[in-house]
């Protein structure tokens, strides 16, 4: 990016957010209601990371009650086809762990926040990460969020969570909190703006 301002135009780094005239707090649907609930594609590359963290807890099946929607077929039975936005913040909202996982590169590089984990917070979902630096270091730097190290934990953490509202409720509330004050599309229109000045 060396003389890139110089010669062409000024950057700047934006990251995903929330927009909350989509994605709010809504009241829970019971034809969606399950213990785990998640929305993303399925293709190889980002397969690599979902076949570790999100497939083995659809077998046995049974064990959980999972519904997943994406825009490609997964190859899991849980999964229930695509989803449009309303259908996505239903599930947030009735599912009682929510996962986020990422692509590879974005454990391995520490950056590139998914939008999922700021539709989650917006919808005062309790999510589960795997672990990306950015989303600790840059975004819930309280401990407002939940991340495990590797997919052991990832499934231990989804126990302990679906066994307890009280850990639920803490960290739905703090992430809440957080994106609701730093990290929605206007929060990102005023630094774009701010940029200019």
């Amino acid at each position: 990016m060396g003389g890139w301002e110089e010669t062409v135009a000024k950057t700047i780094g934006l990251l995903p957010a929330a927009d909350p005239l989509y994605y709010f707090p809504d009241m829970p649907d019971e034809n969606l209601k399950c213990d785990i609930g998640f929305v993303g594609g399925y293709w190889p590359y980002k397969g690599e990371n979902l076949d570790k963290y999100i497939a083995p807890l659809c077998y046995p099946v049974g064990d959980y009650n999972v519904k997943i929607f994406g825009n490609q077929p997964w190859p899991v039975p849980q999964y229930m086809g695509l989803s449009d936005d309303t259908t996505a913040r239903s599930l947030f909202c009735s599912a009682t762990v929510c996962p986020n996982v990422s692509e590879p590169h974005a454990n391995v590089f520490g950056f590139e926040v998914n939008e999922r984990v700021f539709k989650l917070a917006a919808c005062k979902s309790f999510f589960i990460s795997d672990k990306i630096d950015s989303l600790t270091e840059d975004i819930f730097t309280k401990d407002e969020s939940v991340t495990a190290e590797n997919p052991q934990q990832f499934k231990d953490l989804i126990d302990e969570a679906i066994n307890n509202p009280d850990v639920r409720d803490k960290h739905i509330a703090a992430c809440y909190e957080t994106v609701m004050k730093s990290h929605t599309y206007a929060h990102r229109i005023q630094q774009i703006l701010e940029s200019f000045e």
